[in-house]
């Protein structure tokens, strides 16, 4: 269902909600920050692209990407001070060109998505998967951060 699934120490379940968490909480630190001069400092078509690379470079997360129904891990690079996200299929080095619309109250234009796969009933099995891991966790927070996250990454198109 997702084209991004990101892991931290492991490819189970339990990396799975740790690196969705952690991908939730960076969420907020880069959307949140701003400059001195009160401008936010990252503009709504690189978040993602910044989020991707920062759980990578920074978190030392594994991210997946999805295409067809197959998984590939996402490589992230700095070359001539651009950031630069990719993945490799048949021995070749594919970009991954990430495009972001920000919501807008004002233009009566609604953006949606559906999801990729038509499993979307309420016992599909990633949310059976979500719902057990957030009982087993202890820590609120950190839960708000994975649901906060599984909502950036399982809609993202």
């Amino acid at each position: 269902m997702s084209v991004f699934r990101i892991f931290k120490g492991g490819n189970d379940y339990d990396a799975e909600y740790k690196g969705t968490a952690i991908a939730g909480e960076v969420f907020g630190e880069l959307w949140g920050k701003k400059k001195p001069n009160g401008k936010y400092t990252i503009k709504p078509g690189q978040i993602y692209e910044e989020l991707i690379y920062t759980v990578i470079t920074d978190k030392g997360c594994a991210v997946e990407y999805n295409k067809d129904g197959q998984n590939y891990p996402v490589k992230a690079v700095k070359a001539g001070g651009k950031k630069i996200l990719y993945y490799e299929m048949n021995g070749e080095e594919l970009p991954i060109d990430l495009k972001v619309v920000q919501d807008d109250d004002d233009d009566d234009v609604i953006y949606m998505v559906v999801p990729y796969k038509r499993d979307v009933t309420a016992d599909a099995a990633y949310l059976a998967d979500a719902v057990n891991a957030m009982k087993a966790g202890t820590n609120e927070k950190r839960n708000k951060q994975f649901l906060f996250g599984m909502l950036l990454l399982k809609r993202c198109r």
